[in-house]
């Protein structure tokens, strides 16, 4: 029997009481912001390479990639749900991660064979260099879009909300470290391609993470224990996802609850390839010198950064379990409303210096864990399939809408100011599928078997 004063004790620790973790949660929720950080940081140290790639070629092409990025996401959706209808999710997650990681080997088999670096003039075989910026964009959201199908089936609802934000501490540290090592590190190495290897061994270090959080919730063994899930099991949910290739689609179509998923990842993804436009035209007006440029990216990064550390670590449980899911989902739409009303107004570099970086903090110390507990409350096959689909093709989607709209809306009203007014009334109708997405969430929160939200609800039995 567990003693009951220790355990007294540990709740009381003053360090547990900041973050909001309760006993026995400690080792899963490190297991999980390790899995992220590895993410993360792998893609990060990427990234520069992956906007090298985009650089060969006419950059005014960039929307086209976009579209190849697209077609990307339909290609590999319905083989991702093809795979995780025939086998279990002890075999098809590691196999996704493992899958990338032979994508890579390839990519720098290709690059040495085909020459780059001075003695191909600092550049790269073209069709190559975009078939790598497809991929890795394509790689940068299947890798978390499947980690955070996991983590919304081992947690419940109630763990989602406190626990999201300091899983996503893991994801922030993450990516500060892949950027700072390429920039520490490239300019040593004979070719910086050769990071592509730091980052092919860091996915092999999430795998055994996750590896090691499937082993806790044995999951795949015959006397599985999914906490907070046996009850919904016994109940008559499959096991493992099952299905054909095409359940995702099929379940999104028929889930009013999905559709409106999809529909606020749009919303979001167009106003954010907006403000992505808006920042690089009115930087790109200022005449500011190439160093400056450079100096005040950086500068925003460092911010977003350091602001997201610290409201995922200390703020972001507390907020989603006080105002719940839908307004901590709304906080989003409003920044941008009123960030856009602002750039309309003053459509000046500070404006939209500031909006940017607010936003991007909203997005991911409270729109991402919040958009995550979404999945808590829906059947483990669309946690994998339909969650999958919307994360990586619509999101691509809504970029490839957004980049078209804004390209439109840009020449028929001749100016950052008009394009930003005519931008608030599609983040209105963003905020009001947030609120009723949170509502929905609730109910059917309510409508599930009790999980009660405990110490013991977490550890194997």
């Amino acid at each position: 029997m567990r003693d009951s004063s220790l355990d007294s004790s540990r709740e009381s620790d003053p360090l547990r009481r900041i973050v909001n973790i309760r006993v026995g949660e400690g080792v899963v929720v490190l297991l999980a912001a390790a899995v992220f950080y590895c993410l993360l940081m792998s893609f990060f140290i990427m990234r520069p390479i992956r906007e090298e790639m985009a650089q060969q070629g006419d950059v005014r092409n960039l929307k086209w990639l976009f579209v190849g990025t697209l077609g990307g996401m339909l290609i590999a959706n319905p083989i991702f749900s093809w795979v995780a209808a025939r086998t279990t999710r002890r075999f098809f997650i590691p196999a996704v991660y493992r899958f990338f990681m032979f994508n890579i080997v390839v990519f720098l088999a290709l690059f040495a064979y085909f020459g780059v670096g001075a003695e191909a003039s600092g550049e790269f075989n073209p069709h190559i260099a975009r078939a790598f910026y497809v991929w890795a964009s394509v790689f940068n959201l299947f890798i978390v879009a499947v980690m955070w199908g996991l983590f919304a089936d081992i947690f419940t609802s109630a763990q989602g909300k406190r626990l999201f934000g300091l899983i996503g501490v893991g994801g922030t540290l993450g990516a500060a470290s892949g950027a700072a090592t390429t920039v520490f590190v490239a300019g040593h190495l004979p070719n910086p391609l050769l990071l592509l290897i730091l980052s092919l061994l860091l996915l092999e270090v999430a795998v055994q993470c996750l590896r090691g959080l499937m082993r806790r919730y044995r999951i795949g063994e015959p006397d599985e224990c999914t906490p907070g899930r046996a009850e919904r099991d016994s109940a008559g949910e499959p096991a493992e996802p099952g299905g054909s290739a095409w359940d995702g689609l099929i379940m999104i179509l028929r889930s009013p609850y999905l559709l409106a998923v999809c529909a606020f990842m749009l919303l979001l993804t167009i106003t954010s390839t907006f403000v992505y436009f808006m920042l690089h035209n009115v930087i790109s007006e200022s005449g500011m010198e190439s160093s400056d440029r450079i100096a005040l990216f950086a500068r925003m990064d460092l911010a977003i950064n350091g602001l997201t550390l610290l409201i995922q670590l200390f703020l972001t449980g507390r907020i989603m379990r006080m105002i719940g899911v839908g307004a901590t989902l709304g906080a989003l739409p409003l920044v941008t409303m009123i960030g856009f009303g602002a750039v309309a107004i003053a459509p000046v570099v500070a404006v939209v210096v500031v909006f940017n970086t607010l936003r991007r903090v909203s997005n991911f110390a409270l729109s991402r864990p919040a958009r995550e507990v979404l999945y808590t409350v829906v059947p483990r096959s669309q946690k994998y399939k339909s969650k999958s689909l919307i994360d990586t093709f619509f999101y691509r989607g809504g970029d490839v809408a957004g980049a078209f709209l804004f390209d439109a809306l840009f020449k028929v009203l001749a100016g950052i100011g008009a394009v930003a007014l005519a931008a608030v009334p599609i983040a209105a109708v963003w905020g009001g599928t947030a609120i009723w997405l949170g509502r929905r969430q609730r109910e059917k929160e309510a409508a599930a078997p009790a999980v009660i939200d405990t110490p013991s609800a977490i550890l194997p039995p």
